[in-house]
């Protein structure tokens, strides 16, 4: 996966999370728990392809 469109979907993922974190009922229904784990995932990915291809950064 290219590391640009995972930075970006790394930034929505967080944008998503805050926007959730002020509408505190969506808690209730586990929305913000999915997305912290997507993001989650994300940065992983992330991290690896990081360290995979560390010479084009």
């Amino acid at each position: 996966m290219d590391v640009l469109v995972l930075e970006q979907e790394i930034k929505d993922l967080r944008s998503e999370l805050y926007k959730l974190g002020r509408e505190t009922n969506k808690y209730s229904l586990g929305e913000i728990l999915k997305v912290s784990q997507k993001l989650d995932e994300k940065i992983l990915l992330y991290q690896k392809a990081k360290i995979s291809f560390p010479l084009f950064y």
